[in-house]
């Protein structure tokens, strides 16, 4: 945020170990911009931050050093302890990170890589999916948009096809969530569910995430008169396959594990939530996690850690 808040802009990397959460072990200050999202390439070896409508990429190495036992004053610092550090892959006269305009005056509100890790797509404030290349970053296609802010995309496994999800009713025809074919660059779908209230306002799809492999299912959630839902969707035929709520408070982040066995699911009060990807079932929750709306989630591959 604002320098007058005295809290730097800054990508911090930290370890834990099952039991216990390290300090900032090594960090990249941002200056002025303040991080609004991150995003790994599949190779584990680079990470893109959002800032507004601009990106910068930042190079992830392991520099294979081992974390301090103690803190006593002859201990190493953090920094010489950290495991990973992060440097920025373009750098300008001064050294700090270049930035790239990928939506002039337009925020940037989800993104993802293809499976290969040569498509970057983002989704819009203004509606619009558009595709990127990698390592370029250049903007080449806009497979389309929808008529409110994008508030989920992802790639199937195979890569053919981007779900997005949107802050258009999801209650109305041919408004919430789509289907997109990358080759074609063209709307192939929109989702629809027959049993939602046609009058209900706040009808609102968020996140969007694909099972793994060959699983043919896909997950959103769903805001739906005040309370929140995840919905599983059969993939062959774009049907709803389950749906159940999972809080009393509108959903404001979700994640689903690498494995998807899991959904992790935060809404407006803080809460967090576990839910088993198979039967929708929560599995644990947590109240009050956070003092304010849960922003962002990711569940590690096994779901032990969220």
């Amino acid at each position: 945020g604002m320098k007058s808040s005295g809290i730097p802009n800054r990508i911090m990397v930290a370890t834990f170990d099952g039991e216990e959460l390290t300090e900032s072990l090594s960090a990249v200050h941002t200056g002025d911009s303040a991080p609004q999202g991150l995003v790994r390439h599949p190779a584990g070896k680079h990470l893109v931050c959002i800032f507004s409508g601009d990106v910068a990429v930042y190079d992830i190495e392991r520099t294979g050093n081992v974390l301090a036992e103690n803190e006593e004053s002859d201990a190493p610092s953090p920094e010489e302890t950290s495991p990973v550090t992060l440097t920025p892959r373009d750098k300008d006269a001064d050294g700090a990170a270049v930035h790239i305009t990928l939506a002039a005056e337009v925020d940037i509100k989800c993104a993802a890589f293809h499976p290969d890790g040569k498509i970057f797509a983002i989704g819009l404030e203004t509606g619009e999916i558009q595709l990127c290349t990698w390592p370029e970053l250049k903007v080449t296609k806009t497979l389309g948009k929808h008529s409110e802010r994008v508030t989920g995309i992802a790639f199937s496994p195979d890569g053919k096809f981007i779900l997005t999800t949107s802050a258009e009713p999801a209650n109305k025809p041919d408004k919430g969530a789509a289907v997109w074919s990358v080759s074609a660059g063209e709307r192939v779908r929109t989702l629809s569910d027959p049993t939602l209230p046609p009058n209900a306002r706040g009808t609102v799809y968020r996140f969007a995430g694909f099972g793994p492999g060959d699983s043919g299912v896909a997950y959103t959630g769903l805001n739906l008169g005040g309370e929140g839902y995840v919905v599983k969707w059969e993939t062959e035929g774009w049907t709803v396959a389950s749906k159940a709520k999972i809080t009393r408070d509108p959903i404001s982040a979700m994640a689903l594990a690498p494995d998807g066995s899991s959904l992790a699911v935060g809404n407006s009060e803080g809460h967090v939530s576990v839910v088993d990807a198979g039967t929708l079932r929560v599995r644990s929750v947590d109240k009050g996690a956070h003092m304010i709306f849960v922003t962002t989630m990711v569940l590690s591959s096994g779901s032990w850690i969220l």
